[in-house]
């Protein structure tokens, strides 16, 4: 007997840039994650079968024609949903000269299960700004219909894009991989005069070489060009109105569209809201860093209070923390030839808060830290970079500088930059502690000049949904108020921990689908709570109870950490030894146990890695997917690695979903 699984990734997108002040909103599946990206901090791309691997997608052209048709065709790359389509589709590079140069927008779409009762399309933006829609949709692609039901996924096509700037739509690469590595990470407080200058030219450096690469195109990398953009993507689609789900900044795209073309928009759901435009400068700042002060104060009280968090020692968490901070200032650890420094660590911890489903992971990585061992802090800062083990990295850094100076959405050059200073750091003292004069001026006059950005106002009929959460620390509640103001729009409140709450909450995504499906608001005052923990299934104690070399690790909402539907159950443990002899030992202890193997697979992830199904006589089935130590050089899966010991392999157990 075969068993087919269901795993997917969520998106990570981008959110606040070590070092500096408020640079994005994010995975993934995202994400979202993604979560994304939105993810946001998202999830684990993992395999969605234990049959045989089959053969690569086909490559095709799949191009489309200036005209503006689509002409879908089979998706080219590594890792794909089965069931995707892709096309492209050319917009004008500059919307004043609409007959002159073009983009090349990439496109995915998961068309509508049952063509006989399709509506129309959704498009999909996982936020960034920067993030790829189409890793958006890949990853959520395999787990739609348990995240929105049949009902839509029946009756509406998914579509993901990546926007112009981004990874396949002529992604921006401005500077090469090597530069990226040399300043992502700088000091925020330099000690040397080397360290000093290397900080105050990286912004010169990168607006040089943009202008270089691009000239005066930078200006067209803008949202208000991305959501026209939509619109020629509604159309090519075939569809009157525009049907739209966006999580972070995919929220601002969202409301540009509607205020751009009211009379448009069939129904929008804008998850995490950002809506920075009209706010104080020094507000502006304040509200995401006291965000994510918000969000480390609460996974500190979770470390102090469980004796699971690897970070607890019996002391304060947060003041360990602290210490971390000024132990990696004075002496950076190195991770093969790499420095692993307090901006390393603060990216890392900034990662980790995007899903309550990471907390383990920081905690680990910070543990592992203490002893000298910034392996699992670097995996997390990379991930939020989305840096992969080759040392490649996505556009998304890159194009979240371009795209926010292009929409004129840079934080704007105050009077008193001492006063706002104090005034944020009493607010916020971790996250705003490395803040200087220089973060309130305006870096994009050099690259984009003075933009003026899209006020959102919207002045149609349709529903538009705006989600808020009250722990979001990327996305701070007061601009989801803010932006259902500005739309006129109906405000629901998750009460839950992260970014994006999608997947976390099954009475948001009940009611994100009543509105694109039904085109049925909630009520004004409706409030949404996380999902309960998972249980486990009441056959799960029928499995063996020890495993030579296992270890049970204790992780709290580990399904959303791997990207599992949100009633799945999945526990996790160490393992001493590589794929293959832990699977061999899985299946003997099984088998010893009355079960049966129902198949078994080599992953994706690297030559270390496992996947194995089991089956009882009442049919109970069991997934068990092995990470070999090996693997963890891959990037989807390295930020795991912070789970367990170093040199382990990580096991992950659930029951097939779906």
């Amino acid at each position: 007997m075969s068993v087919a699984l269901l795993v997917a990734a969520c998106s990570t997108e981008s959110g606040l840039s070590a070092g500096s002040a408020s640079k994005a909103t994010t995975t993934t599946p995202d994400a979202t994650t993604a979560s994304p990206s939105t993810t946001e901090g998202g999830g684990v791309s993992l395999p969605s079968t234990v049959e045989p691997p089959t053969t690569a997608p086909a490559s095709t052209s799949a191009t489309t024609p200036a005209t503006g048709t689509l002409d879908w065709g089979t998706c080219t790359g590594d890792s794909l949903t089965d069931g995707l389509e892709c096309a492209t589709l050319a917009v004008p590079l500059d919307y004043n000269t609409p007959d002159g140069a073009t983009i090349d927008l990439a496109l995915m779409r998961l068309p509508a299960a049952d063509a006989s009762q399709r509506v129309g399309a959704i498009l999909t933006n996982p936020g960034g700004p920067g993030g790829s829609g189409l890793d958006f949709l890949n990853g959520l692609a395999s787990r739609a219909a348990d995240i929105f039901g049949s009902d839509l996924t029946n009756r509406f096509d998914l579509v993901g894009f990546d926007p112009r700037g981004v990874d396949q739509s002529d992604g921006i690469r401005c500077v090469d991989d090597a530069w990226l590595d040399a300043h992502l990470y700088l000091d925020p407080t330099p000690d040397t005069p080397e360290e000093t200058a290397a900080l105050a030219a990286s912004d010169t450096e990168f607006n040089q070489a943009c202008e270089t690469a691009l000239g005066g195109t930078l200006v067209d990398y803008s949202t208000e060009a991305t959501a026209r953009d939509m619109d020629r993507i509604r159309s090519a689609m075939g569809d009157d109105l525009l049907s739209f789900y966006g999580a972070s900044y995919g929220t601002y795209l969202g409301g540009v569209y509607a205020t751009l073309f009211p009379d448009r928009v069939r129904a929008m759901v804008l998850d995490s809201a950002y809506s920075p435009v009209g706010d104080d400068p020094v507000e502006q700042v304040k509200t995401q860093l006291v965000g994510f002060e918000g969000a480390f104060a609460n996974w500190v009280t979770w470390c102090n209070g469980n004796s699971s968090c690897a970070f607890n020692d019996g002391t304060d968490a947060g003041v360990r923390w602290d210490g971390l901070v000024v132990s990696l200032d004075n002496t950076p650890l190195d991770v093969g030839g790499r420095t692993v420094n307090q901006a390393v660590l603060t990216t890392a911890t900034i990662e980790s808060l995007y899903s309550k489903a990471t907390w383990s992971v920081l905690a680990n990585a910070l543990a592992a830290a203490v002893t000298g061992r910034g392996a699992g802090l670097l995996a997390l800062a990379d991930s939020y970079n989305q840096r992969d083990a080759d040392g490649h990295y996505s556009t998304i850094s890159q194009a979240n500088t371009v795209i926010t100076c292009a929409s004129g959405l840079e934080d704007q050059a105050i009077a008193d930059p001492t006063a706002a200073i104090a005034e944020i750091k009493a607010a916020a003292p971790r996250f705003a502690a490395t803040l200087t004069a220089d973060d309130f001026t305006d870096s994009c006059i050099d690259l984009t000049g003075a933009v003026q950005p899209v006020a959102l106002a919207f002045a149609g009929k349709s529903p538009i949904l705006v989600i808020g959460g009250t722990n979001d620390p990327a996305t701070p509640f007061r601009w989801a108020q803010k932006m259902a103001g500005e739309l006129h729009a109906t405000l629901l409140t998750f009460d839950g921990e992260g970014h994006a709450s999608l997947t976390s909450s099954k009475c948001v995504s009940d009611a994100a689908v009543k509105v694109l499906v039904e085109l049925s608001l909630p009520a004004a005052d409706k409030v949404c709570a996380p999902n309960a923990p998972v249980e486990p299934p009441v056959w799960w104690t029928a499995q063996p109870a020890t495993v030579d070399g296992l270890t049970a690790i204790e992780i709290e909402n580990g399904g959303e950490l791997i990207g599992l539907p949100a009633d799945t159950y999945v526990d996790f443990f160490a393992t001493d030894a590589n794929a293959t002899t832990t699977v061999d030992r899985l299946k003997t202890a099984y088998e010893a146990a009355g079960w049966s193997t129902a198949g078994e697979q080599d992953l994706p992830l690297g030559d270390d890695s496992k996947q194995a199904g089991f089956v009882n006589k009442s049919g109970d089935i069991v997934v068990v997917t092995v990470i070999g130590a090996a693997s963890f050089t891959n990037a989807d899966v390295a930020p795991l690695a912070g789970l367990v010991p170093a040199g382990s392999g990580l096991v992950l157990r659930f029951p097939p979903p779906g």
